[in-house]
């Protein structure tokens, strides 16, 4: 297609325009299904990379927004479960960024109210950890696509140390010289870097009932509760509780 020919189509605004000059395209003779195949793959596929170009710009755009903020470490494909997937979250000196494919999810650590740090056990021995679910509770909501989040979450593994640029990506010189960091295991190295950052706070670690660490009757760090058919996790905390039903959606903890 001519440069001159996209560029018009382009400031006419006309999606149609453009269908049907890749359909005439990528056309196959005397097969009208196979052509509109071949049109729907590679929009799909345009539309894939556009995405994934805007979402690095936002995320370059978010991260320049704040003079002066440069990254100190990132957790790649990190399980996240506010927002959803395997995502790369980015800690830098102000700003905590989590992208994914056509979205970016950025705000300031002034912004984080509570910082959680939640055990869950494995699903086959109950009293072992397995990897522990850390929630940035936000004063403010954020966008997130059509929509607002009134959290951040993640988990990290129980088990796993601290692998440089495989589990953990360290920014920061000091920090790959930080023996404390590089020998630790992962979520206490990460736990110790929040708190580092987001200092205007207490991490609230080990649920608690008056001075003694909450443990079940089924030796749990939680109870099970449920609204309707919806099961969950309750936590009981010094500063209060904190619940996540199934689909993970956090509850708030209250003071």
């Amino acid at each position: 297609m001519a440069d001159e020919s996209m560029r018009s189509i382009a400031d006419l605004r006309d999606g149609a325009a453009l269908c049907f000059a890749i359909a005439e395209a990528v056309a196959v003779e005397d097969d009208d299904v196979a052509t509109w195949q071949n049109t729907i793959k590679f929009l799909e596929g345009s539309l894939a990379i556009a995405k994934q170009h805007h979402a690095e710009f936002v995320k370059t755009a978010a991260m320049s927004g704040s003079a002066g903020d440069n990254l100190i470490f990132t957790l790649p494909k990190t399980t996240c479960i506010v927002p959803k997937g395997k995502l790369d979250i980015d800690f830098g000196d102000y700003n905590v960024t989590i992208t994914g494919k056509d979205f970016v999810v950025t705000t300031p650590y002034t912004n984080v109210d509570a910082l959680l740090k939640l055990p869950r056990h494995s699903t086959v021995s109950k009293t072992k950890v397995a990897s522990y679910e850390f929630v940035l509770r936000l004063e403010t909501p954020v966008s997130y696509r059509k929509s607002t989040l009134k959290y951040i979450a993640f988990d990290v593994s129980a088990t796993s140390a601290v692998i440089p640029n495989e589990n953990i990506l360290l920014h920061d010189a000091e920090l790959e010289n930080d023996a404390s960091v590089t020998q630790a295991k992962l979520h206490v190295a990460v736990q110790m870097q929040l708190q580092r950052l987001m200092s205007h706070i207490r991490v609230i670690a080990e649920p608690m009932t008056g001075d003694r660490r909450y443990v079940s009757t089924h030796g749990e760090s939680f109870v099970k509760c449920y609204r309707k058919t919806t099961s969950g996790h309750l936590f009981f905390l010094r500063e209060g509780y904190s619940s996540s039903r199934r689909h993970r959606v956090v509850m708030p903890v209250y003071y």
